[in-house]
């Protein structure tokens, strides 16, 4: 006689300390299939996080994506990159890798490099080792690191992580364009 068994999937969460938990559940036979490949791609997602560099919209204060509308003005000697997901221990490698891909493509010399963080819900620990490493990186470059927008949320585990230690305060409500101010350029 055959054992008859019930298919399991799990809910998967990412929890505000960075760890995945998975909760298992039964479920019909029809959905695993269909369920695990939502999973996988949430996975996939969470891993390698949209980013690009930024550009001014011609006439506002508003940044938006430079690699889509090449027509967004760029400041000359400024990069502004935004990575639009959560810093996390398993995806700051490519965001670090897709940072400096990008920085390395603008021809010329950057002296201040912008971090919008608006699009960054949370960070764990690796996240701000990350932006820790990333700030001695460019200024050993002779580039300064200014970040933008980051939420309260993400600001708070910064100063637990130590990163003001090395950047100074974290501000809130730095958007872009008064970084930009604040640093004496304007694109």
């Amino acid at each position: 006689m055959t054992k008859q068994t019930t298919p399991i999937i799990g809910v998967m969460n990412i929890s505000s300390a960075g760890r995945i938990e998975m909760k298992a559940t039964e479920t019909p036979a029809s959905v695993p299939s269909r369920a695990a490949r939502g999973v996988r791609l949430r996975i996939t997602g969470a891993m390698k996080p949209p980013t690009t560099e930024l550009g001014r919209v011609r006439g506002t204060d508003y940044f938006a994506d430079r690699i889509r509308h090449p027509e967004n003005e760029s400041a000359p000697g400024v990069f502004i990159f935004r990575c639009s997901g959560a810093l996390l221990y398993f995806n700051v490698e490519n965001v670090r890798d897709r940072f400096f891909e990008l920085l390395a493509n603008r021809k010329d010399d950057v002296k201040l490099a912008v971090f919008f963080m608006g699009s960054v819900p949370m960070t764990d620990l690796a996240g701000v080792e990350f932006l820790t490493e990333l700030h001695e990186s460019l200024r050993e470059r002779g580039i300064e690191l200014r970040l933008a927008e980051a939420h309260g949320r993400v600001r708070e585990a910064l100063r637990r992580g130590g990163f003001e230690e090395h950047y100074g305060p974290v501000e809130a409500d730095q958007t872009v364009a008064t970084v930009l101010r604040k640093s004496g350029t304007t694109p």
